[in-house]
């Protein structure tokens, strides 16, 4: 059968004579919201006097003043709200993920209520003999172990000062660690008394004795430096220690966190399926972590394990710390469509789950970029 030149068409886009149908397709729209801390200071914050500000209600002076002029208790860099009288992001977005942060880390070496005391019991026998507790309060700043003449001030002559206020320890001597690895040696100068370091002593609460440990981790404190053996082969150490005349530590840890959590509620309130760790009191808001030693380890050469020279474990944490990190694989959080975001909420925490300590005189501030997409 002829059926014709005009008859017959063969057209992909056809199936039996139909058009199938068509639809167009477009990139998701991405944009993306760059968040400082110090945003958290409006202009209405702060109230013009004589003293503190001169009529100039800009941000501008509000970033510079508010730090200044507002209670370091609220309002804090580590804890803060930000929000604007407008929302402070248009579109209709469905994803969010903090994909690169700026950090700038200021806690002292050795902070004030949070590891600078420890107790030390001393007595005229290694056992058996009444203990008498000296209190060990070291100031607050920036240390070096006492070895290094950089930045800060000699932590083992701080020590052995606050040690001699006290009679019987008028000769006692706290030397700095010889090398890396090495920890702080104690004596007590006079073989007629004998002393280690209390964990408990004097500790009227909870709070009190986590300051006495977080300091013994800072310095080093183990086993030998409270008075116990260093193998423990029964249970739970329940004995009184046994006094010294001379100990040494482990190895300074002068990062009061390993890592920083950065957690926002309010970023995380439709994420289905909340991030936690293996601490009981695990947040689940959280939106990325940074690590305090991030670009500080080796570097691989030639495929193979490291062989570049290690960190310098003495230079850590006797200064601020900056730290940049971009998420190349970000951690994303739903959003509702129909969410409009006029308020972020931002709290950093350390190792231990608490809000990271925050005073004018060592602001721990940073900047953010969020990327939101539909």
């Amino acid at each position: 059968m002829d059926v014709g030149t005009d008859n017959f068409r063969f057209n992909l886009d056809q199936k039996n004579g139909l058009v199938a149908p068509t639809q167009t397709y477009r990139n998701p729209r991405t944009t993306e919201l760059h968040i400082d801390s110090l945003d958290r200071y409006l202009p209405s914050m702060i109230q013009t006097n004589t003293y503190t500000a001169a009529g100039f209600p800009s941000q501008t002076n509000a970033k510079l003043l508010g730090p200044l002029v507002l209670n370091s208790q609220t309002n804090t860099g580590t804890d803060c709200l930000i929000q604007t009288s407008r929302p402070l992001v248009y579109g209709y977005f469905g994803r969010v993920a903090l994909t690169q942060m700026f950090l700038k880390f200021q806690r002292p070496t050795i902070t004030a209520l949070y590891n600078n005391t420890f107790v030390l019991g001393t007595s005229t026998a290694p056992t058996g003999a009444a203990v008498t507790l000296r209190s060990i309060v070291i100031p607050e700043g920036y240390y070096t172990y006492g070895a290094l003449p950089a930045a800060g001030g000699d932590i083992a002559a701080a020590i052995q000062t606050q040690m001699r206020t006290y009679t019987e320890l008028a000769a006692a001597t706290c030397t700095a660690p010889a090398r890396p690895g090495d920890g702080f040696t104690f004596t007590t100068g006079n073989a007629a008394v004998y002393m280690a370091v209390i964990w408990g002593a004097g500790a009227t609460g909870q709070g009190a004795q986590q300051l006495s440990l977080r300091t013994g981790r800072t310095l080093g404190f183990n086993r030998a430096i409270y008075g116990y053996p260093d193998a423990n082969t029964g249970a739970q150490t329940n004995a009184a220690p046994t006094l010294w005349l001379t100990a040494s530590g482990s190895a300074p840890n002068f990062l009061p966190t390993d890592y920083v959590d950065i957690v926002s509620s309010s970023l995380t309130n439709y994420k289905p399926a909340k991030d936690t760790n293996s601490t009981l009191a695990a947040p689940t808001a959280v939106l990325g972590r940074i690590w305090l030693t991030e670009g500080t380890s080796n570097s691989p050469t030639n495929g193979q394990v490291s062989q570049g020279t290690p960190a310098d474990t003495t230079s850590i944490g006797v200064s601020p710390i900056t730290v940049t990190k971009t998420w190349t694989h970000p951690n994303w959080s739903e959003l509702s469509p129909n969410q409009t975001i006029n308020t972020i909420d931002i709290k950093l925490l350390d190792m231990w789950g608490d809000v990271i300590q925050w005073s004018s005189a060592n602001p721990t501030e940073w900047s953010a970029t969020l990327t939101l997409t539909e």
